[in-house]
């Protein structure tokens, strides 16, 4: 029963908190391909309800469907997606500019080869 509840709650959490890049999804498939879009789409929400199931308790999931579903949880939802699309942009600055550099460092002639 406690499994069957965990999955219901994880669900009202999607609701409540919709997953990072569903309108970004939409504005690059909903005309084009529809059918691919709500594939997706449902495979998401399947690997974040089990995902959900697995970090949280009941008790958790719980509260967490109560915070989002607040006024509050409603503000920091709409902002943690904006926080998370421009923490991943930044993250992929760095990593380039760490590969760049690796690159130019494991080239230098002052770093000796096993030739």
């Amino acid at each position: 029963m406690q499994q069957k509840d965990k999955v219901r709650l994880a669900r009202e959490l999607l609701r409540a908190r919709p997953l990072f890049g569903g309108p970004a999804l939409e504005l690059k498939l909903g005309k084009t391909a529809p059918e691919l879009l709500d594939r997706i789409t449902r495979e998401r929400e399947q690997a974040a309800i089990a995902l959900y199931v697995q970090h949280f308790s009941l008790n958790q999931l719980e509260a967490l469907v109560d915070f989002y579903g607040s006024e509050l949880g409603q503000s920091i939802a709409a902002q943690q997606n904006i926080l998370d699309r421009e923490l991943g942009a930044a993250m992929s600055a760095i990593f380039r500019q760490l590969s760049k550099e690796f690159t130019d460092v494991s080239n230098s002639p002052l770093i000796e080869s096993d030739a």
